[in-house]
């Protein structure tokens, strides 16, 4: 795996949007002052990869969060061999103080190979070949855990390198061949238990079963034999049975013949009712006849109706004449009253103009005596203005209120005269409108009377018709009568003939019925002789066909005798063969117990057959248990596991050696003793041995560092598993503690490793060691959180 960009935001120091190109940086330090972050980024890392942080617990991620926020994003590109992936995480706070982390993906051009949070993390194990505790000390050693495999006990570090080189595919094969023999011996005792019902498939049993089959196939060619005897038999018996009960039945139909009651007096009848419905028919036609002559009669008369509107129009006639004779006297009093009323109306009209003009006159009188009264000598005069020379005298005029009455009066009188013209004149319209319309009615009467019959003549013609009508109603009458008469005496006569076929039907049937008997032929104009003739052959063949059925029964009863002695026969011949019947055909029951016994052989075969696969199973489970025995003991933890994990530290222990005397300048060397802990051999105090636990920081971290290069350059060889991708070591360790000397090995030996093709990342604050990296990372810490700038060269 080669990391080639990082991504994050609001992860621990970096809350701002930060990315780090790593793209062809095979040797690169992240430098900067402590807290800066740099350990941060190696803790981004490996969370895009599998979701958690070397230096937390794995399930607490929260404080990855920068403070203040609510998410953490962080994406990761990388490669593996020449195909780019990149996987993404996004971490968010949660009520309560934790934090989920189910936002995730992993991509590959383009196509999503992983959606969630354990999606993506099983996909980067296939992908790397590592588990999250192998990468953590193979390809990221986080601070602290440098030198964890040095100093840890025999059975931590045999626990890490099973699980760093996958040797516990060892211990399952060794579980898987343990249930391999358990399950091998259960089948084999199966097919044992099996193998042990099927003690009965023997050679013997077979051979008895052959025998059986042979004695049942003679036994069935014997009754196959006597079945055309008994076929024939049992026919001879059902054919004299069926003829003796068919002559029997046809004896007991002879003997039943009777004839039918009725059947001389049926022709009479018929014969009479045939002649009733000719003569209703011939009454019904002259009936007919009268009524289409009644209708002629009548059809020579006009319609009824139009006569009885003329005579109608005449006595409307006359009416309106009375009417306009009475109306003439009340018109002219009409006009007498109306002129009567207009003299009063003069009258009184003149008689107001009078009293009017006398209240006039009054009025004024009034007035004059009144300014009289008034006026005084000396002042000046009302009409010329000049005074006065004496006061007028006047005398007292007539009273005013007289006058006033008299107007009134008149008045009065005027209107009701006048209101008794209006009622006059209206009587008088009245009068003339209803006499002017009894005229205008009557004269058109009389243009519509004109040249039309008078009254007497119409009445005399519809008096000729009310008698043509009475008389056609009757001929219907007969008419109806004598046809409803005619219908019935036809349908009477219908009957008759009905009775009279359905007598011959009856006489067919009971003759058909015995036709194969050969009856006589019937005349069919005599139905009464025909019945007779028949009877009497019928009494006279009857006897005949009891006989002929009495001697079918012997026939019978013989054939019947013959078949229980063949069956008695045979049933004892099944009984010696051991043939139980049951109540079956000795035939049926027989090939029965052959398909029995055919049975029996055919599954002591498939038996015998069985049994020697069994016994071939037996033996196959048998040897399978002891090989998976076998391995079981081989693949022992106290075994082959233990020879795997003493090569493997053996050949880290010579690696490292190699590394850590390069690095220590010859001075140091590993090795492991019997109880597998690792010490030092110090070549400069004549080759002391030592544990590594004396050694101090720095050289402590020469001894872890020479381990980790050699368990990264190896992992791949010595794991089972060989998926392993080491393209990449990530160092997050305290350079501080190595001398000048020291430090320029550990940078040599780092250059080399890059050269070689792997990526190598650095996490220091040794300024002189970071600068000696083709490419250097410096963080640096703001007021807004932490930043990266790459610095090549």
């Amino acid at each position: 795996m080669r990391a080639t960009r990082l991504e994050l935001e609001g992860f621990t120091a970096f809350r701002e949007p930060t990315v780090i190109d790593l793209d062809g940086a095979d040797l690169f330090a992240l430098v900067g002052p402590t807290g800066s972050g740099k350990s941060s980024l190696i803790d981004a890392l490996c969370f895009a990869l599998y979701g958690t942080v070397p230096r937390l617990d794995r399930r607490a991620v929260a404080p990855v969060i920068s403070t203040g926020l609510t998410e953490a994003r962080v994406r990761l590109d990388f490669t593996v061999g020449e195909q780019a992936y990149t996987a993404a995480r996004v971490v968010r706070r949660q009520a309560g103080g934790g934090a989920s982390t189910k936002e995730a993906r992993l991509e590959r051009a383009g196509q999503t190979l992983a959606g969630d949070a354990d999606g993506v993390t099983r996909r980067v194990e296939q992908l790397l070949g590592l588990a999250f505790e192998q990468f953590t000390t193979c390809v990221v050693l986080p601070q602290g855990d440098f030198a964890r495999f040095l100093h840890d006990t025999p059975a931590g570090r045999q626990a890490l390198l099973v699980r760093l080189l996958e040797l516990a595919v060892y211990s399952r094969m060794r579980e898987a061949a343990h249930a391999r023999r358990v399950t091998e011996q259960a089948s084999r005792d199966g097919a044992e238990r099996q193998l042990a019902g099927l003690a009965g498939a023997t050679p013997e049993a077979l051979a008895d079963a052959e025998t059986r089959i042979q004695g049942l196939s003679a036994l069935r060619g014997e009754l196959e034999a006597a079945q055309p005897r008994a076929d024939r038999l049992a026919a001879d018996q059902q054919a004299a049975t069926g003829e003796q009960r068919a002559l029997a039945q046809q004896a007991v139909r002879l003997e039943g013949l009777v004839i039918p009651a009725g059947v001389s007096e049926l022709a009479e009848q018929v014969l009479l009712a045939e002649k009733r419905a000719e003569a209703a028919e011939a009454a019904s036609l002259q009936a007919e006849h009268a009524a289409r002559a009644a209708e002629q009669r009548r059809a020579q008369l006009p319609e009824a109706a139009p006569l009885r509107r003329l005579l109608e129009d005449i006595a409307q006639r006359a009416a309106l004449h009375e009417r306009i004779a009475r109306g003439q006297p009340i018109v002219a009093a009409a006009r007498e009253a109306e002129a009567a009323a207009q003299r009063l109306v003069t009258e009184a009209e003149a008689a107001g103009q009078k009293s009017a003009a006398g209240l006039e006159r009054a009025r004024k009188a009034y007035a004059a005596a009144d300014l009289a009264a008034h006026l005084h000598a000396g002042e000046p005069c009302p009409v010329c203005d000049r005074p006065l020379e004496t006061a007028p005298q006047r005398a007292a005029p007539p009273d005013l209120a007289e006058a006033e009455a008299a107007l009134t009066s008149a008045r009065s009188g005027f209107s009701e005269r006048g209101a008794d013209l209006c009622t006059a004149s209206e009587r008088r319209v009245r009068a003339e409108e209803q006499l002017q319309s009894l005229e205008s009615q009557a004269a058109a009467l009389e243009a519509l009377l004109a040249e039309r019959p008078e009254r007497d003549e119409a009445a005399t013609v519809l008096e000729r018709i009310a008698a043509a009508d009475r008389d056609l109603d009757a001929a219907r009458g007969r008419e109806r009568t004598m046809r409803d008469r005619a219908r019935e005496d036809a349908r009477a006569a219908q009957e008759e003939r009905a009775h009279r076929e359905y007598a011959w039907r009856a006489f067919d049937e009971a003759r058909d019925d015995l036709a194969a008997l050969g009856p006589p032929p019937a005349e069919r104009s005599d139905l009464a002789g025909s019945w007779a003739t028949l009877a009497a052959w019928a009494g006279a063949r009857a006897p005949e066909l009891r006989a002929h059925a009495e001697a079918a029964g012997e026939r019978a009863a013989q054939a019947a005798q013959e078949q229980a002695t063949l069956r008695i026969g045979l049933a004892a011949r099944c009984e010696e063969c051991g043939v139980t019947l049951d109540g079956r055909r000795p035939r049926d029951a027989c090939a029965d117990a052959l398909a029995a016994a055919t049975a029996d052989r055919d599954r002591l075969l498939a038996d015998l057959d069985r049994a020697a696969a069994l016994r071939e199973e037996v033996a196959g489970h048998t040897e399978r248990a002891a090989i998976a025995q076998t391995l079981e003991r081989h693949l022992a933890a106290n075994g082959f596991e233990r020879w795997l994990l003493d090569e493997a530290l053996a050949r880290l222990a010579g690696g490292a050696s190699e590394v850590l005397r390069e690095l220590s300048v010859g001075q140091y060397s590993l090795a492991f003793d019997r109880q597998r802990n690792f010490g030092v051999i110090d070549h400069r105090s004549a080759d002391e041995r030592r544990p590594a636990r004396t050694l101090s920081g720095g050289e402590t971290f020469l001894a872890a560092l020479a381990l980790a290069l050699t368990l990264a350059e190896h992992l791949a060889e010595l794991a089972s598993n060989s998926s392993v991708r080491l393209e990449s070591i990530f160092l997050d360790e305290g350079f501080g503690t190595l001398d000048p000397e020291t430090l320029d090995v550990v940078a040599a030996a780092l250059e080399e490793l890059g050269s070689r093709g792997r990526t190598v990342g650095l996490v220091t604050h040794v300024r002189d060691l970071a600068e000696r990296m083709p490419v250097r990372y410096e963080v640096r810490k703001g007021p807004g959180g932490s930043a990266v700038e790459k610095v090549v060269g």
